[in-house]
Formats: structure tokens, C-alpha cells, sequence
């Protein structure tokens, strides 16, 4: 049972003008308020750590900017306890943006915080890339591995926390029964994107798989989400994936850029790694959520 669910009244620890706060096993959430400011090339922030004590399945905190003041150099960084990860990531979970509300639910059995986007209030928009394609696959058989293949990448510029919202339709005909996946994963940029056929007509650094494989040099790529679907051998599958992928967010060194870039990238695989596959057809689109 959660430690925080038999309080009657909800219990708020206020905070201001701190750049360390630790949440109560007891308390409903944490009120943040003049939050330090340092500059876009060396913010300072708040940094809240979850309970540190063994927190039990269903826990859940709210960190509130109170007063506007968490921006690109006044950040909230929400640290878990030992032992924990939030979004299956290990480290700290960062907002960038004025009047954030988080929610964190613990997931005992994935030793797991969740964090509800929701309560962020965001507004989705295009993000900067440009962000959206459709239909330019040309029909292109290739074999993706079990590890993952690129299929596509895109070099992102947030503007606020660093949150996409990513949809992908992949359509494809195996040659094999297999199970296919789309795998999303997001790393530090700039990135250097090559091979692949590069999207026509488009200023954008997308990318799909053609006759030579996809190379992305970036930074270490963090997965973000997967989907599997199972396929039959000669029939046409569309395999779909909706998903909220955040990105690093790390103050420009430039003083005329806010956050450097990042990367998102879609990787496809099949679980025995031998199976053809046609591609006949991709769309994705990816906007930002501020």
C-alpha cells in the first residue's frame, strides 16, 4: 500500500531559493518556488530527490513550480532513490519549463517511477525539424537484424523540456513469419546521419533504409520505446508506434542557441534477424510538446 495514500488532506512541503530538496515519505508533493537561476551555459536549478526509504508500489509525488520560475537555467531535476530508475532510465528525470506540474508513481515491480505527462499541461506543435513525411519509401527489400536497424533518424532542437511526441507507420510484406519491431531511442546531438535514402525534397536529416544501411554517429542512444508485432510470411503488415520520447536537454555552449540538439532514432529488427522484409511504405511525424 502506498505510504502517502491514508492522508485525508493533502500535504505540501514548500521550498524556495534551494538547489537541494528531499520529498517526506508522508508528504503529497513538493512546491518549489524562486528556483536558482544561473546562466543558459551553467544552469543551476533545483535538484528534488524522491523518498530515499524503500518506497512501496503506488507511491506517488507531485513537484510543482509554484511561482514560474523554472526555465532552461533554473531547471528541476527529480532524482530517484538508489535502486530505482524513473522511465526506465537511470539518473535524474529534468523539466525545463515555467509552471510545470510532475507526477511520480513508483512501480514496484519494475522498481519504476512513472512519470504522468499529463499533469505538464503541454501543448503539442511541430517541432523545429520540420517534422512530419509520409509515403517515400521505395519499395526496398532488406534484412534488419536482431540488434536493430536504423530506419530512420531526425536531429531535433527543443525548446523547452524536451518531450516528442512520436508516431510511426511502417508498412512491410516478410518473406518469413517473424516478430518485427520498431524500437525508439533518443541520444546527445549534433548527429551525423548517412546511408539510407535521404527523404526527397526535404530539408530535413531524416532518413530511411535503401540499398545501403543507415549510419547514425551520435552520442550513447537511450531506448525509449518498443513495439513488436508478430508477422506472416507474404502478407502485408502495418506495425504502428505512438510514444512521448524525451530528449537530453543540455545548455547550448553558444550563446545564441538555447539547448544543443539532439537525435531521435527509430530502429526496426526481427527476433531471428534473417527475415527479408519489403518496405512499402513509411510515415512518421514528430512534434515537440511545450
Amino acid at each position: 500500500m502506498p505510504k502517502n495514500s491514508q492522508q485525508l488532506i493533502a500535504s505540501y512541503q514548500d521550498v524556495s531559493d534551494t538547489t537541494l530538496a528531499t520529498l517526506s515519505p508522508q508528504s503529497s508533493g513538493i512546491r518549489l518556488r524562486q528556483i536558482p537561476a544561473g546562466t543558459v551555459a551553467a544552469p543551476i536549478g533545483t535538484e528534488v530527490f524522491l523518498p530515499p526509504d524503500d518506497p512501496s508500489d503506488g507511491d506517488t509525488y507531485e513537484v510543482i513550480d509554484a511561482d514560474g520560475s523554472c526555465n532552461v537555467t533554473a531547471p528541476i531535476l527529480i532524482t530517484p532513490p538508489a535502486g530505482t530508475t524513473i522511465a526506465n532510465e537511470s539518473g535524474s528525470f529534468g523539466l525545463a519549463g515555467a509552471n510545470i506540474i510532475a507526477r511520480f508513481t513508483y512501480e514496484a515491480d519494475e522498481t519504476n517511477w512513472i512519470p504522468d505527462l499529463g499533469a505538464l499541461s503541454l501543448v503539442e506543435q511541430q517541432a523545429e525539424t520540420g517534422g512530419t513525411f509520409g509515403g517515400q519509401v521505395v519499395p526496398e527489400t532488406f534484412t534488419p537484424t536482431a540488434a536493430g536497424t536504423a530506419l530512420f533518424a531526425c536531429e531535433v532542437f527543443p525548446r523547452l523540456a524536451g518531450f516528442y511526441r512520436v508516431s510511426i507507420s511502417f508498412q512491410v510484406e516478410p518473406n518469413a513469419d517473424d516478430t518485427v519491431s520498431i524500437v525508439l531511442f533518443s541520444g546527445a546531438g549534433p548527429a551525423s546521419i548517412s546511408g539510407g535514402t535521404a527523404v526527397p525534397a526535404s530539408p530535413l536529416p531524416f532518413a530511411y533504409e535503401g540499398p545501403t544501411p543507415l549510419v547514425i554517429a551520435a552520442g550513447p542512444l537511450t531506448v525509449k520505446a518498443n513495439q513488436g508485432q508478430a508477422v506472416t510470411s507474404g502478407e502485408v503488415t502495418t506495425i504502428s508506434i505512438v510514444a512521448i520520447v524525451q530528449v537530453l536537454v543540455v545548455p547550448a555552449t553558444s550563446p545564441d542557441v538555447g539547448l544543443e540538439p539532439a537525435v531521435i532514432v527509430c530502429n526496426i529488427a526481427t527476433s531471428t534477424g534473417t527475415t527479408e522484409l519489403s518496405a512499402l511504405q513509411l510515415n512518421a511525424e514528430i512534434s515537440e510538446l511545450l
